[in-house]
């Protein structure tokens, strides 16, 4: 696939703002309205030299012109793996970019190690990483299971079954599965299966 010529962030922008709100039929005036109902607060003559590429967009600029324009902020950067952006004297493919701004990976140019250091709380969890997560809460819940021999084996099938829930369905895809997260579905399950009398 051809690339573009690489284009700094402020053109893509540019051009994806007049794009955008190009589909939505609106006009610029109709954009401005948009943007100062948003508390962005750009006139349509701001609108105008913006998609001439004559006026930088601000950050709070940028967020809010993709609320505006029913978009997200990525899709002002790049639209298409064609897309090529100049940053910190370096070339970046659209692909580079979405991985970079979404925390998947770091820029071939940064440290890797740092990167992933800086962001490994956002960092989602690998399938094996998942599957080694279960097997150890499986062994503390057969534990738990084992020390009271009261629960019934209905309650035990509930227990396993909001477990491996809890650590397959993460509830924010891209964070981290958190212990805590496990506490509270066996403190669900428990007491949406606890019989009336009080007793399991």
């Amino acid at each position: 696939m051809p690339r573009r010529k690489a284009a700094p962030p402020s053109r893509l922008v540019a051009s994806r703002v007049r794009a955008l709100r190009v589909e939505q039929g609106w006009s610029q005036g109709q954009l401005a309205d948009r943007m100062k109902k948003l508390g962005g607060g750009i006139h349509q003559t701001a609108i105008g030299k913006i998609e001439a590429g004559t006026r930088r967009v601000t950050i709070d600029e940028w967020l809010t012109l993709a609320v505006a324009l029913d978009a997200s902020p990525l899709a002002l950067l790049a639209h298409d793996e064609k897309d090529v952006v100049e940053l910190a004297h370096q070339t970046v493919t659209a692909p580079e970019l979405w991985a970079w701004i979404t925390m998947r990976s770091s820029l071939p140019f940064q440290d890797a190690d740092a990167f992933t250091e800086a962001h490994e709380w956002a960092l989602p969890f690998s399938e094996r990483e998942q599957r080694e997560l279960l097997r150890e809460w499986t062994c503390r819940l057969t534990a738990f299971l084992d020390e009271h021999g009261e629960i019934s084996d209905s309650v035990r099938g509930g227990f396993r079954a909001q477990l491996h829930n809890a650590v397959a369905d993460i509830p924010l895809p891209g964070r981290p599965i958190r212990p805590t997260q496990l506490h509270k579905a066996l403190a669900r399950s428990a007491s949406q299966r606890r019989r009336p009398d009080g007793r399991h």
